[in-house]
């Protein structure tokens, strides 16, 4: 186990960033070749303009930091950073029952904090990737056999509504 082995047990997205340099004593000077954040690319739901990107960040990156990273990582110029966090609510758990030997399911909320970066290029204008349109027609085609489904088992039950539960089967 290494000498941050707590945090290799802890989600990505719940982990702490430890404050820079990391040094201990008799190791050799600390080189950062890649930072310990993470930014995830989010298309936007409503119409922005093509040189706005929207990012789901690390809770503790900074908008100087979002900055930094964009332009030295990934060479862009960038005007702007904004960011927002917004509340997100977990909600449904299963537990164990403790009186009985089953799983029970409650429903539990647990609410948590998302950062989210809106960053305007200076230069370069960015267009989001489309879905391929094979992609699209197999999901379709999915979801109308699962919609099939649903009804012929809505048609069953509907059918044997004057049978009590016990004698259905």
């Amino acid at each position: 186990m290494t000498k941050l082995g707590f945090l290799e047990r802890l989600p990505l997205w719940k982990r702490t960033i430890p404050r820079y340099p990391l040094y201990y004593r008799g190791d050799p000077q600390p080189r950062v070749f890649l930072p310990l954040f993470w930014m995830k690319m989010v298309k936007p739901t409503k119409k922005v303009p093509p040189n706005v990107v929207h990012f789901k960040v690390h809770p503790q990156m900074t908008r100087p930091e979002i900055k930094q990273y964009l332009e030295k990582i990934y060479d862009t110029s960038v005007s702007t950073v904004r960011t927002e966090l917004r509340e997100v609510a977990y909600m449904g758990a299963v537990f164990k029952d403790q009186d009985k030997q089953s799983m029970v399911r409650k429903n539990v909320i647990a609410r948590d904090f998302e950062k989210y970066a809106y960053v305007t290029l200076a230069k370069d204008t960015f267009t989001y990737p489309e879905v391929p349109k094979s992609k699209v027609a197999e999901d379709k085609e999915v979801a109308e056999k699962l919609i099939e489904r649903k009804k012929t088992n809505y048609e069953k039950m509907n059918e044997s509504l004057g049978v009590p539960a016990w004698f259905r089967r």
